[in-house]
């Protein structure tokens, strides 16, 4: 998914700053974004960037607070749009699929900062778990099965849980092998797993 990135500011460097920086992280992490990087690809000064997201750290949140949103957005339209669960959850599998059509080299930027939240800064580590609880509400709320599990003091859906670690791990194995079919491999058996149409 790529996240149209809303702006608060009439500056067009900040969108571009933001979407570049969500390409960084879903490419290389947190570990990989540099401000020199940034301003360089996009001929601007390392203060320009500075100007919009003082530091690294408010730059990585933006991103994922953004693409949290937007999921949200997507989930909510998607409740709308499909009468089934079995055509939910397919339109959801898309929203994953998609970032693999966007590019094989990409993984969801949550996917890729929780791999890395042992050296993750508290404050992004947040949101990164916000992004992940809205997916499993979410996937919970369609799959109904009230099967919870204490996680961390949180209260987590099994099923809904295992979805989700699922998609994010079918991600990771199709860059990895650099096969998209690997993800709908996948995909397909976590439908017959866990759906009733």
């Amino acid at each position: 998914m790529q996240v149209t990135v809303k702006t608060d500011s009439q500056d067009a460097r900040r969108p571009e700053i933001l979407n570049l920086a969500q390409r960084t992280l879903q490419a290389e992490g947190y570990s990989g974004l540099h401000y020199a990087d940034i301003s360089e690809a996009l001929g601007i000064t390392r203060a320009a960037v500075h100007y919009h997201f003082p530091n690294k750290l408010d730059l990585a949140r933006r991103v994922m607070a953004d693409y949290r949103e937007q999921l949200v957005e997507r989930l909510e339209e998607i409740d709308r749009e499909r009468g089934t669960v079995a055509g939910k959850m397919g339109a959801y599998i898309d929203i994953y699929r998609q970032v693999l059509a966007d590019d094989e080299d990409l993984i969801c930027p949550g996917g890729m900062l929780a791999a890395e939240v042992m050296s993750l800064p508290p404050e992004l580590n947040d949101e990164v778990q916000r992004f992940f609880d809205a997916n499993v509400s979410w996937v919970a709320k369609i799959l109904a099965t009230g099967d919870d599990e204490e996680i961390g003091g949180h209260s987590f859906d099994r099923d809904a849980l295992g979805v989700v670690a699922a998609l994010q791990g079918a991600l990771l194995v199709a860059r990895l092998y650099r096969r998209s079919g690997t993800f709908d491999v996948i995909a397909a058996r976590l439908l017959r797993e866990h759906l009733v149409a």
